[in-house]
């Protein structure tokens, strides 16, 4: 018996160290809390650029987010707070895969950000600014997707949150220029997938 109740005791003890699973705070597994957060890139935009030209991507998270939750006002941004980025670039398209698609390190540069890797780079926490830098230095089809991320947040009335982020692009989406880069065969079915991206950018390098 008294083996039993320390199996139970034990398994309680282990459960209860668990993080919630769905809740809207930092330390939950889960949120459904989230934020659409417009990006726009600014330099050179056009869609055919050259080997070094620049595109910049600079954003700040605003001081109130619009949720579903209601408004949320900033007090401060706490760690572990990111947004994903993929890039590809190659020479070709294959199924709505860029062939070739290791991207020369040069290719993304990071500007003021502590803490950061190649693929969810965190914001700054003091200033809530993000800032990279994309420099193209072969020639190639490019695409970059800013795909969701989180920000944890201490609101100014003091509560906690996880908030999902929601990356929209402003930039023209040029779906017509990445469906040409494809064989006709492939393009109807690319097209439904790729008009779902919000976060979605492409070009050429030459």
């Amino acid at each position: 018996m008294k083996q039993l109740i320390s199996i139970f005791a034990l398994s309680f003890l282990i459960v209860s160290c668990d993080p919630p699973r769905n809740c809207t705070q930092p330390n939950c597994l889960y949120s459904d809390a989230k934020t659409d957060l417009n990006f726009t890139l600014t330099g050179k935009t056009d869609s055919v650029i050259h080997i070094g030209d620049t595109i910049r991507l600079q954003c700040k998270l605003p001081d109130t987010l619009k949720t579903n939750y209601g408004d949320i006002v900033f007090g401060s941004l706490l760690g572990n707070s990111f947004f994903v980025i993929h890039s590809s670039s190659g020479d070709s398209l294959n199924n709505g895969w860029i062939n070739g698609t290791n991207i020369p390190k040069q290719f993304i540069v990071f500007e003021n950000i502590a803490n950061f890797n190649e693929f969810a780079p965190g914001w700054n926490r003091q200033t809530r600014n993000f800032e990279c830098l994309f420099i193209p230095n072969k020639k190639g089809k490019c695409i970059l997707d800013f795909s969701s991320g989180k920000v944890n947040v201490s609101a100014r009335d003091g509560k906690e949150w996880q908030i999902n982020t929601i990356i929209n692009l402003t930039n023209e989406k040029r779906y017509s220029q990445y469906l040409n880069w494809m064989p006709i065969s492939q393009q109807a079915q690319s097209n439904t997938e790729v008009q779902q991206k919000k976060g979605w950018y492409c070009f050429e390098v030459k």
